[in-house]
């Protein structure tokens, strides 16, 4: 796995010369000549070698992406021993956290057949970014979507580096490439599932001992801290490290608690909650007979309802279907002033009156949806 030590180790990815229309399709023509008589997993590997190779890129993807936005069966290239180990770690925090990004809802807005780039302030802001991608050292990604297959299914080529963004020249190479293989290369892609558990639906309970630190740690549960607070940090003894601010916030009503029933809860149990990009989380905890933290967390499932009558809304849209997205979540979170709205949403380039008339679409969104499930 990639950490960010390695990242700043990295050589510079070389820039390549502007390649032209004919000269790429010179290149796919001694390609369809070199891989004759290749089986399906021959042609996938040298299918990407190609694309990395003329994009510049140190690490490709195939992804099949269903209609809720979930992950259902991906590869990677190249695959190493260390990915391999990453993903049976955090395979089902990596699907879990795209399904609930913005990303999906930027490629839809893009549209199929088209090659390109999040801007920064879409990528690097995502959870799935922050705590996904940058470890694996996907700093910069470029994307090329397929049009909506008859099962409801978008397959979505990416490519990353760590070390600096796609030019117009990479892109083309990825349309043009991708375009002609990717069909052939999803046969290879539909063999590696995905889990597709979106989210806690009962309460899942963890032990926490004196210093606040975890004894074990359920997949669901990290998925969910991971999305809200960050990663936990495995220690050396098998424990689990709660991400900062995370750990912050809960010794802060800990230190409380304590102080209004010295010297212990006494079976008290005390609640708080958190949002994230329009998802609510309960935390319950009081003492544990270990004379730790016993912890529950329980997702709103009405909120994680709405989030998906939101999307299932903005995704019918013909335009703005990820700005609206991102400010309807924004105000799920309690941002209610405009120009903190405008920041937080990512639309701050926006004119003052196209925001007004986009957050206006968005509060009206909100109620239209909130008014379906009453």
């Amino acid at each position: 796995m990639m950490n960010q030590r390695d990242i700043q180790t990295l050589a510079p990815t070389p820039a390549r010369p502007r390649p032209s229309r004919k000269a790429l399709d010179l290149v796919l023509s001694e390609f369809r000549t070199r891989c004759q008589g290749l089986d399906p997993e021959g042609f996938f590997n040298a299918s990407f070698e190609l694309l990395l190779e003329q994009t510049g890129s140190t690490d490709g993807s195939m992804n099949i992406i269903d209609t809720a936005g979930r992950v259902i069966a991906a590869t990677d290239y190249p695959w190493t021993t260390e990915k391999e180990a990453w993903y049976l770690r955090h395979g089902h925090t990596m699907t879990y956290m795209l399904a609930e990004s913005s990303l999906v809802n930027y490629a839809w807005d893009i549209g199929p057949g088209i090659a390109f780039t999040y801007p920064d302030s879409v990528y690097q802001t995502s959870p799935i970014y922050r705590f996904v991608y940058s470890r694996l050292g996907a700093n910069y990604m470029a994307v090329l979507c397929s049009p909506t297959q008859p099962d409801g299914t978008m397959h979505v080529l990416a490519l990353s580096r760590p070390d600096r963004g796609y030019a117009r020249r990479e892109l083309r190479a990825l349309q043009l490439i991708g375009t002609e293989f990717r069909e052939r290369m999803v046969g290879i892609t539909a063999r590696y599932p995905m889990p597709l558990e979106r989210f806690v639906r009962e309460p899942v309970v963890i032990e926490l001992d004196r210093t606040l630190h975890i004894t074990s740690l359920p997949q669901h549960a990290e998925s969910v801290i991971a999305l809200h607070f960050g990663f936990c940090e495995r220690m050396p003894d098998g424990r689990f490290k709660l991400p900062g601010a995370f750990e912050r916030r809960l010794r802060k009503y800990w230190d409380y608690a304590i102080a209004q029933f010295p010297p212990g809860l006494h079976g008290q149990e005390y609640s708080f909650c958190h949002t994230c990009r329009g998802r609510r989380l309960c935390i319950t905890f009081g003492e544990s007979a270990a004379n730790g933290l016993r912890m529950s967390l329980t997702e709103d499932l009405s909120r994680l309802k709405m989030i998906a009558g939101i999307r299932h809304r903005c995704n019918q849209m013909s335009r703005d279907r990820y700005s609206t997205f991102a400010v309807c979540m924004s105000l799920l979170d309690g941002i209610s002033e405009t120009k903190a709205l405008m920041k937080h949403s990512g639309i701050a380039a926006l004119k003052l009156s196209s925001a007004h008339k986009l957050i206006s679409k968005a509060r009206s969104l909100i109620e239209q949806v909130s008014n379906d499930f009453e």
